[in-house]
């Protein structure tokens, strides 16, 4: 299921994903790594600009306690579409027998 977010507050909007919600949520580790010796785990953030809008979403993000309550407070609105179907490619047309020669064929 594909997830939107639309900004409706009029403001500028940045969650924190945090890694014990999110990353939990989502099944795997979105964080971003430091490098060297002490390295720490980043949590990503999600940054909507008044009246835009964020499509393809994980249903992760639903999880985030900040994004829960904005959508409560109608600072975001939610929609979800289902993914497009994969396309297929055209059937071929029957490929003819080699070796026999039908009507037709000179």
């Amino acid at each position: 299921m594909n997830i939107i977010l639309t900004n409706m507050s009029g403001r500028l909007k940045v969650f924190t994903l945090p890694h014990e919600r999110y990353c939990k949520a989502r099944g795997r580790c979105a964080c971003t790594m430091t490098p060297g010796r002490d390295a720490r785990r980043l949590a990503l953030s999600m940054t909507l600009a008044a009246g835009t809008r964020l499509e393809g979403l994980d249903e992760a993000v639903l999880s985030v306690l900040d994004i829960e309550r904005a959508l409560r407070a109608g600072d975001l609105r939610l929609e979800r579409k289902a993914p497009a179907p994969a396309r297929t490619s055209p059937a071929e047309p029957n490929p003819r027998r080699t070796g026999r020669k039908s009507r037709g064929d000179a």
